[in-house]
């Protein structure tokens, strides 16, 4: 039988309902998530906290208010609509600033598209493309140093004012995929206007023996925004993404884990990945509010219990096909089948019950989380789980399903689900967001 491995949903909730920022003031890197357990509980209750979350999040959107106004994006949105040519996976990750609408996600999307170019030869595809005005396409000229593309930096310009300019290292290393792959050390690209440098993108790789990478650093400038994402593999594996305005950090996720070595050749053994990461730990901020959580991912796999669900009876176990409607033979195989369907029902409920259970009792031994006003330095509240059950029926006949929720639980001891804190009080940080989403559309 197979070990359930059902990773909370809980766990990734409550990672997916806060953004992560930091301040120079206080600097939260000096919290760790075990000093975090040992702050003191503020005791404002719900709805000032509520009223805290909401006002640290809309001063991170204001921080963003001029990024639609930024060079780079004009620039890069004027290209995205010149039917630029997608031939290498790195100028696709610079071309989403211009072709997303939410510019802030496209440069997190941008930096992850990068760290995976490690497959990509940009080299094979250099050329020089100057945008012709007067038949609305690209001419190409051969180029053995980079890839560029000449193009005006405002919609209806005539003149090809910007310069997108993309280059390659090698590491000389090649791994297999559909073919030898060079991998790179480096792939860098920088956006000029006027001669003048408004975009800046550099990112540098190491790898193992077997091509596994083992460190990645890209960094992203635009104007006065930033984005740096950094991974790590080695005895622990790290990795982090960080968004800036004026050089001050203004969002950041971290995740470190303690894991077993691995390599390509162990991603094929499920019984290894099953026990490949231990202890782990993730840091997210917004402004002045932080969140930090501890997970034994290995303890909470091998907490729960050793057993499967049911399965659902076959219906022709039970009914040949044969049986005339209303006979004795027909009555017979329907007794026998609703019984079976009952046996079902039953033993469903009670592994379900069981599991549900056991989820809770491991992400209670297992796992903790809170979150933090750090600029009080105190505990805002901490999560907890709880188990609940719902009944559903039809035709009459009822049907019992087990489930649970990330519970946050205050200072002043007030108790809400996780669901209900985010669904509620933030009109106004919605209609800043929706404000930025409509600026930058």
């Amino acid at each position: 039988m197979k070990k359930n491995l059902t990773i909370s949903s809980a766990f990734l909730a409550a990672i997916m309902a806060f953004t992560a920022c930091k301040k120079d003031k206080p600097d939260p890197l000096d919290i760790t998530p075990d000093d975090a357990f040992e702050l003191p509980y503020n005791h404002e209750g719900v709805a000032a906290n509520k009223r805290f979350v909401e006002e640290e999040g809309r001063a991170i959107i204001r921080k963003f208010d001029a990024l639609p106004e930024s060079q780079a994006i004009s620039a890069l949105t004027t290209l995205a609509a010149l039917d630029m040519p997608d031939v290498d996976i790195a100028v696709s990750a610079v071309a989403r600033l211009g072709r997303e609408t939410n510019k802030v996600a496209a440069m997190g999307r941008a930096l992850t598209m990068v760290a995976e170019a490690n497959a990509i030869r940009l080299s094979s595809v250099y050329g020089i493309y100057e945008y012709n005005h007067n038949l609305h396409s690209w001419n190409k000229t051969a180029s053995s140093e980079k890839l560029e593309f000449h193009f005006p930096a405002v919609a209806g310009g005539q003149t090809n004012n910007a310069v997108l300019t993309l280059t390659y290292t090698s590491s000389g290393q090649f791994i297999e995929l559909d073919g030898a792959v060079e991998l790179p050390t480096a792939i860098n690209a920088s956006l000029t206007v006027g001669g003048q440098e408004v975009l800046k993108l550099v990112s540098s790789y190491a790898y193992e023996s077997d091509g596994m990478p083992k460190d990645i650093d890209v960094r992203l400038s635009m104007d006065k925004y930033g984005a740096t994402l950094l991974a790590e593999k080695g005895a622990s594996t790290k990795a982090e993404i960080k968004f800036s305005v004026d050089d001050e950090d203004v969002a950041a996720a971290s995740l470190q884990a303690d894991t077993r070595s691995y390599s390509f050749e162990t991603f094929e053994d499920e019984s290894f990945l099953m026990d490949m990461v231990g202890e782990a730990n993730a840091s997210l901020r917004v402004g002045n509010l932080e969140l930090l959580g501890l997970f034994d991912v290995r303890g909470f796999i091998n907490a729960m219990p050793d057993v499967d669900y049911p399965e659902y009876p076959n219906y022709y176990d039970y009914f040949t096909g044969y049986e005339e409607w209303g006979s004795p033979e027909y009555e017979a195989a329907q007794s026998a089948w609703d019984e079976a369907v009952s046996r079902y029902n039953a033993e469903f409920e009670r592994v379900d019950e069981l599991l549900v259970g056991a989820e809770v009792e491991a992400l209670k031994n297992y796992s903790k989380f809170v979150a933090v006003n750090l600029d009080s330095r105190e505990r805002i509240a901490t999560l907890d789980f709880q188990p609940y059950e719902e009944e559903y029926c039809w035709d009459d006949i009822c049907y019992t399903y087990f489930y649970y929720e990330p519970v946050l639980v205050f200072g002043d001891e007030s108790r809400v689900s996780l669901e209900d804190f985010v669904d509620t009080g933030f009109d106004r940080l919605i209609s800043d967001l929706e404000g930025l989403i409509a600026k930058l559309d």
